[in-house]
């Protein structure tokens, strides 16, 4: 309480049951790789999307607040901290962020565009992203047209 006995701005949010989590938002959000992109909202079961989305969060320097803001605030739509909303709720119920965080962690990062990227992303048992497919066709066309050159 201030000293006229009135409420400070924040223990009247706090008394409201509001949260002051959209400051916090606009402080990391500045300095995120996506920014306000509608790429980050692919529709359900579109896996080439979600894969690319996901790719953007590999390289975010502010992943970790992007997970924690949206698990705070239970957000039910778009690729947040490099979940989904499935992802989301099944950490939520599991209570799993830790395990989460340590395996991201411990994650090398995509090359994507590379038959390399192509194969991390079937390790993780991820969809691979369009470059990566891309860079997979590409290789595997090489391979044959250099398999027909050595036979004839």
């Amino acid at each position: 309480m201030t000293p006229a006995g009135t409420m400070t701005p924040a223990e009247l949010d706090a008394a409201r049951g509001v949260s002051r989590i959209a400051v916090t938002v606009e402080a990391w959000s500045e300095r995120s790789a996506c920014g306000p992109d509608d790429d980050m909202y692919p529709d359900d079961g579109d896996r080439v999307h979600i894969a690319t989305a996901k790719a953007v969060c590999d390289v975010c320097p502010v992943i970790d607040s992007c997970l924690s803001i949206a698990m705070a605030r239970r957000e039910k739509f778009g690729i947040w901290g490099g979940t989904t909303p499935d992802e989301r709720a099944k950490m939520i119920r599991s209570g799993d962020t830790a395990r989460w965080r340590a395996n991201r962690d411990t994650r090398m990062p995509i090359a994507h565009g590379t038959k390399q990227g192509y194969r991390t992303h079937k390790k993780r048992g991820e969809d691979a992203c369009g470059l990566c497919r891309e860079a997979e066709r590409q290789y595997s066309i090489d391979r044959r047209t250099a398999a027909k050159a050595a036979v004839a």
